[in-house]
């Protein structure tokens, strides 16, 4: 069974060995763009998704769409409802497809209060969704919360180190198992 990982740096394992991305670690396709928000996934959802062949598909996106850019004066980069019906689209289309959607939390960073703000209400956004579309949810936010971030992120307090990749594939592991 094929699961496809679709999401940004997270999902690419920026900054590592692309061998150590949680993806990787689990055996399943890694289609992860850094910097990339949802508004532009949606373009190279078709050819990445629906055309991949696979069973499952995890979307994994937000940090880069609740990010507020000085150059987009304090705005975020999608607003909350563009991130709700991007996502919202993504899931139907992988079902329109007969791919087996997975939503997934924001990662929690150290970027600071008013970003981890930010990113608290995007990931509500994921999580109310997923009810609302009776999507399988895995709070990678929560689970990694509880654990020292200091040691799950790298130096910039935003990507994951190889210890945090080990930890979210465990995190997602279940989904390829269902």
């Amino acid at each position: 069974m094929t699961v496809v990982c679709f999401g940004d740096s997270i999902t690419a394992g920026q900054h590592l060995d692309p061998e150590l991305a949680w993806p990787a670690l689990l055996g399943w396709e890694a289609r992860g763009v850094p910097g990339e928000t949802t508004r532009q996934a949606l373009e190279r959802f078709p050819r990445d998704v629906q055309e991949s062949g696979a069973a499952k598909v995890v979307i994994q996106f937000g940090l880069n769409d609740c990010n507020r850019w000085e150059t987009d004066r304090g705005l975020s980069r999608v607003s909350e409802a563009a991130f709700e019906a991007n996502l919202v689209e993504m899931v139907e289309r992988a079902r329109r497809f007969e791919i087996e959607p997975a939503l997934v939390t924001i990662t929690p960073t150290l970027k600071g209060v008013e970003y981890e703000e930010a990113a608290e209400a995007y990931t509500q956004t994921i999580v109310w969704l997923a009810d609302e579309l009776t999507v399988p949810i895995y709070d990678v936010r929560d689970e990694l919360e509880h654990l020292p971030l200091d040691e799950l992120l790298l130096p910039d307090g935003v990507h994951l180190s190889a210890e945090g990749h080990r930890f979210y594939a465990e995190i997602l592991r279940p989904f390829g198992e269902l």
